[in-house]
C-alpha cells in the first residue's frame, strides 16, 4: 500500500473506498496504487485495464505450470502425428503479430483439384482440462489488444512461444484437408494431428506486393503457393456471394505506438488480396471444424444470431427506397450485396 504523501498533483490512481458519501459527510478512501501521470500513454493503457478490471497478471498456479513446458517435441509425439515438416507450410500476419495461429499449404494433385491445408496450432496438447492454464484460459476469454500491447489469454510461455508457429521451428497442429475441384467446389475434408515446421513468414503487405508483381512465369515454390493460394481464395469468395453470404467490408484501422508509449501513425487497412486468402481459408477451416464437431455430437460453442423482427426489415426497406428509389425483398439476403 502507498502512503498519501507520495502523491502529486496531476496523479491517477487507484483508491480503495473506506467511507461511502452521505448528505452531510464526504467519501473517505485510502490510496493503493499510483498510476502515474494523468494523460501518460503508460498511465492510460493501466487505467483501461483498473477499470474494465482486466486480469493483467497470472496467478502463481498457473506460472508454475508454465515452466513445465519443455522444447523441443518429443520424438515419440512426433511419431503418433501426420509429419508436415517437409512441406512448403507459411503464415500470413498483420506486420506487428507477436503470436501467429495459423498456417496454410497448398499444391494440386494430378487430377487437377487443389489439395489446400490450413493448420492451427494445438494448444489442447498443452493445456489439459481443468489445469490452471486452463482455468485461467476460461475466465479470460480471449486475448485482449491494446495500443501497442497485448493481455493474453495464455501465460507467454506458451501463446508467444511453443504455440506460436514461428518461422523454422517444429511446431505440434491440428490440420483441416481440403480437396477442391477445379471451380472451387469442396469435394472431400478431413482433420488430423499433425506436426510442422513453417519454411516462410509473411507480412500481409510483403505477400500483396509478391501477388501484384509476380505472374505465372515465376518459378518460384513460394510465389507459386501464393499465386494458386489468391486464386482459390477468389473462387471460394465468389461461391459464398453466390450462395447468400453478406460481406461487410468496414475499414480497420491499425495504430502504431512508438517507444515512448505514443501514437507514431493511425492507418487506414487495406482489405486486400493477401486478406481475403486469409479469411476464405479460416471460414473454410470453421466451417469444416463446425460440422465434424456436429456430426460427432461433440459439445461446442457458437454464436446465436436471431432472425431480425420483421417490422424493423420493413422499415431497413423503405430507408433503402428513400435512399436509392430502390424497393427490395428485405427478407432476401441477395438484395444486399453490392451491384
Amino acid at each position: 500500500m502507498e502512503e498519501t504523501k507520495d502523491v502529486e498533483h496531476g496523479d491517477k490512481v487507484i483508491a480503495r473506498i473506506d467511507q461511502w458519501p452521505t448528505r452531510h459527510l464526504n467519501a473517505e478512501g485510502t490510496i493503493v496504487e499510483i498510476l502515474g501521470k494523468d494523460g501518460e500513454p503508460a498511465v492510460d493503457i493501466k487505467s483501461i485495464i483498473h477499470q474494465f478490471k482486466l486480469p493483467f497478471e497470472f496467478n502463481k498456479n498457473t506460472i508454475a505450470e508454465a515452466r513445465d513446458f519443455q522444447e523441443p517435441i518429443s520424438p515419440a509425439e512426433i511419431g503418433t502425428r501426420v509429419d508436415l515438416r517437409d512441406e512448403l507450410i507459411i503464415t500470413i500476419d498483420p506486420e506487428g503479430a507477436k503470436d501467429f495461429d495459423d498456417a496454410i499449404s497448398l499444391k494440386k494433385d494430378k487430377k487437377g483439384n487443389w489439395l489446400l491445408g490450413v493448420h492451427i496450432a494445438d494448444v489442447s496438447y498443452y493445456v489439459n482440462e481443468d489445469s490452471s492454464i486452463d482455468k485461467e484460459a476460461r475466465k479470460r476469454g480471449t486475448s485482449v489488444y491494446l495500443p501497442g500491447t497485448v493481455i493474453p489469454m495464455l501465460p507467454e510461455v506458451l501463446s508467444n512461444g511453443i504455440c506460436s508457429l514461428k518461422e523454422g521451428e517444429e511446431r505440434l497442429t491440428k490440420s483441416i484437408f481440403f480437396t477442391y475441384s477445379e471451380d472451387g467446389r469442396l469435394v472431400n475434408s478431413e482433420i488430423k494431428h499433425t506436426v510442422i515446421n513453417v519454411k516462410k513468414r509473411f507480412t500481409y503487405n510483403l505477400a500483396t506486393k509478391i501477388l501484384m508483381e509476380s505472374d505465372e512465369d515465376d518459378t518460384d515454390p513460394i510465389t507459386t503457393l501464393l499465386l494458386e493460394a489468391g486464386k482459390l481464395a477468389k473462387l471460394l469468395y465468389k461461391i459464398r456471394m453466390e450462395e447468400g453470404a453478406l460481406e461487410l467490408n468496414l475499414p480497420e484501422i491499425n495504430i502504431k505506438v512508438g517507444e515512448d508509449g505514443k501514437i507514431d501513425t493511425i492507418e487506414k487497412t487495406t482489405r486486400d488480396i493477401s486478406h481475403i486468402i486469409i479469411e476464405e481459408f479460416m471460414i473454410a477451416a470453421n466451417q469444416a471444424t463446425a460440422m465434424f464437431m456436429h456430426q460427432k455430437n461433440l459439445p461446442s460453442v457458437n454464436r446465436s444470431h436471431p432472425e431480425p423482427e420483421e417490422d424493423e426489415m420493413h422499415d431497413f426497406a423503405e430507408f433503402i427506397f428513400n435512399f436509392k428509389n430502390k424497393r427490395v425483398d428485405p427478407f432476401n439476403k441477395k438484395n444486399y450485396r453490392p451491384s
